[in-house]
């Protein structure tokens, strides 16, 4: 399944894998969960023990990369490309797709920084000429993100992200279920690497969980301060009060896009352009 998309920070999405299993607070109402019992696309609710069984992949869909004009895409926005029954190869072939269609920039998110840790060791041994002189993933324009709900998920798995040697993260604080101190992480004397972009999100859907706005104003407000692009992606509730598909926080709208994924698409077009001319 390759689509166009309402989240607003990309173009389109691509699922090369249907199915995930719960890790923590955050997937307590997931929407792909729900989706997929609705359509009756996974035999068995998303725990751990039915991963397996509720994963199946599709690598055939990644051949639209190859067809579509450039965008930025979200890869997997159904499933965790590094949950625990997702093998490497699997992971191999899409990290392979993405960089034979460089003309794309693309955005992987995950629970389990961990895996993706462990996968970007291996392919430094089984791909070298995918990393940089410095040992970083250098493929194509790629942002790497972990999804944390509370200080908890956002201590431990940033820690990992940080450490991992890729080129742009991202910090996803959705569904955003608790006060976060996040100065430690985006401070400029932090010893780790700080996030390249901020979105904040509170949970959506039937049973959504209450966010208090003035904990997503809090993270915006340093992450203004810091330099950090920083999104503010909707209040959640139910139904959600968003203007279009982007929040007002306090008066204020917070829709940052860094600059290489805003303007991907006209930088990209342009760069052929300019290399058919000369």
């Amino acid at each position: 399944m390759a689509e166009l998309t309402s989240i607003p920070w990309a173009d389109a999405t691509i699922n090369p894998i249907d199915g995930c299993s719960k890790i923590s607070p955050g997937c307590n109402h997931c929407y792909a969960e729900a989706r997929a019992t609705r359509f009756r696309l996974t035999p068995y609710l998303w725990t751990p023990d039915h991963a397996h069984d509720n994963i199946s992949v599709h690598l055939e869909r990644l051949t639209k990369l190859q067809r579509w004009s450039p965008r930025t895409i979200f890869v997997c926005s159904l499933s965790d490309p590094f949950n625990h029954a997702v093998s490497v190869d699997t992971q191999e072939a899409i990290y392979h797709a993405i960089r034979a269609n460089p003309q794309h920039a693309y955005i992987i998110l995950t629970k389990r920084p961990e895996r993706l840790r462990s996968f970007i060791d291996r392919m430094q041994i089984e791909n070298p000429s995918w990393f940089n002189s410095n040992g970083t993933l250098a493929i194509g324009e790629i942002w790497h993100g972990i999804s944390a709900e509370n200080q908890a998920t956002l201590d431990q798995r940033w820690q990992i992200l940080a450490q991992t040697p890729v080129q742009n993260r991202i910090l996803s604080l959705e569904p955003l279920l608790g006060y976060i101190n996040i100065t430690p992480t985006i401070h400029p004397l932090t010893p780790l690497p700080r996030p390249n972009w901020i979105i904040i999100g509170g949970e959506s859907g039937r049973w959504a969980r209450p966010m208090v706005e003035w904990w997503a104003k809090s993270i915006a407000d340093y992450a203004e301060a810091y330099d950090i692009p920083i999104m503010v992606k909707q209040l959640g509730g139910h139904p959600d009060p968003r203007s279009g598909h982007k929040a007002v926080l306090y008066g204020k709208l917070y829709d940052n896009i860094p600059d290489p994924l805003r303007n991907w698409k006209n930088t990209h077009e342009r760069n052929q352009n300019n290399a058919a001319s000369s």
